[in-house]
């Protein structure tokens, strides 16, 4: 389980653009974890998810350390997924 301070600690964060409100607890408490987040979206009419949508930066085992605290915490999974990126005609990734 998340150290308690941890997990304040991380309610806390700002972030660069605000938080969605439908995904925060998804969000704050794999980073109570030390699983670190590079984007979220709730979904919904306007957004760019159709699912709502976590995305974690790490390596190889860092999706399926953020699936576990999601399981354990009670949070909904439906898929874990390894995405690669290209911008500039170089690949990037994996995210």
């Amino acid at each position: 389980m998340a150290d308690l301070e941890k997990l304040a600690r991380a309610w806390e964060l700002d972030f660069e653009s605000p938080l969605d409100e439908g995904i925060r607890g998804i969000v704050f408490t794999p980073i109570a974890h030390g699983v670190e987040k590079c984007e979220s979206c709730q979904s919904g009419d306007g957004y760019a998810y159709h699912d709502p949508t976590v995305r974690f930066e790490g390596d190889l085992f860092e999706g399926l350390r953020a699936v576990a605290v999601a399981i354990v915490y009670g949070f909904p999974v439906s898929r874990l997924q390894s995405v690669w990126s290209i911008n500039q005609n170089m690949l990037h990734g994996y995210y």
